[in-house]
């Protein structure tokens, strides 16, 4: 799976961005599964379409539904270049889960921890 293009940008009220991308293949219950290595995730299957989040507290936040091609990402303002890197890396390898993608992970939280300093 890729994204294939950035579908909306949103500046959000409270200092967040928002993107959603289109997908090149549906999102997968095994992507949704394999993104747990990587970071917090939630499944809900009472809904019309089973619902998903994958979340990096207080910096990174996916939503969407398995089985659609598109998903939403929230960025903080100060991590959106290095949580967008990460968010290709985990679309397009989650569930190879290799060292690159966990690189960037370590990349993006020494980021936030420095941030905090």
């Amino acid at each position: 799976m890729k994204i294939e293009k950035e579908i909306r940008l949103v500046h959000c009220s409270d200092g967040r961005i928002k993107k959603e991308f289109l997908l090149s293949a549906p999102v997968t219950r095994e992507f949704a599964a394999a993104c747990r290595k990587f970071g917090e995730v939630k499944e809900i299957d009472g809904l019309k379409k089973p619902f998903f989040t994958f979340l990096i507290p207080d910096c990174l936040n996916i939503k969407g539904f398995i089985g659609e091609t598109s998903i939403e990402a929230w960025f903080l303002p100060e991590y959106a270049g290095a949580g967008e890197r990460f968010l290709i890396q985990l679309v397009e390898g989650a569930q190879a889960a290799d060292e690159r993608l966990m690189e960037e992970r370590r990349r993006l939280l020494a980021l936030m921890a420095g941030s905090r300093k």
